[in-house]
């Protein structure tokens, strides 16, 4: 098992170029996984407009409800990594709503360019991360105070990712659960 090295947490302002990325992307993902039946999201800070972000590329892809992503896993892995994305099983350990895949430079210490989300379409995982997105592309407040929370949690968490992370669980957790989105 590849053993992941965080690197610090870095928001910077939006980029535009980011959806570019996301759908040369999605393109090769579209291609890598023609014979399984699949949705591609863009999620994460950098699909909204305007929202300061990690220049971390964050993906979704959601297979049917029909047991494909269990049958079909060692193939998807496959299919992933061929396009240089690595598995971290610790993610699914954590959540076992979905897989995470990173893809980015060989050097563990710096960033990623992409991280994939790989779940069930249509599960409680991908209803909350299409929720928060959504809400923040339609709740400039929202969006406004998420970026605020990220801004503070750069300056008070020295450089520790996953209290970074943890930092933004209140405000993640009450914006994807939102009912008026």
């Amino acid at each position: 098992m590849t053993d992941f090295v965080h690197a610090a947490p870095r928001v910077v302002p939006y980029d535009p170029a980011w959806a570019t990325a996301f759908a040369d992307e999605a393109a090769l993902l579209g291609a890598a996984l023609a014979g399984v039946p699949h949705r591609v999201e863009h999620i994460g800070s950098t699909a909204v407009p305007g929202l300061p972000a990690k220049p971390v590329v964050d993906v979704m892809v959601g297979l049917p409800d029909d047991g494909t992503l269990d049958e079909r896993f060692d193939d998807v892995r496959a299919a992933l990594e061929h396009l240089a994305y690595v598995w971290d099983p610790r993610a699914h350990a954590d959540d076992p709503g979905r897989h995470v895949f990173r893809k980015g430079p060989g050097d563990p210490a710096e960033l990623r360019s992409h991280h994939l989300h790989l779940t069930v379409e249509g599960s409680g995982y991908w209803r909350r991360i299409l929720a928060f997105r959504d809400r923040l592309r339609a709740d400039p407040a929202a969006a406004a105070e998420y970026a605020a929370v990220k801004l503070r949690l750069l300056a008070t968490c020295g450089g520790d990712t996953r209290a970074y992370t943890r930092g933004k669980t209140d405000v993640v957790r009450r914006y994807e659960t939102a009912d008026d989105v």
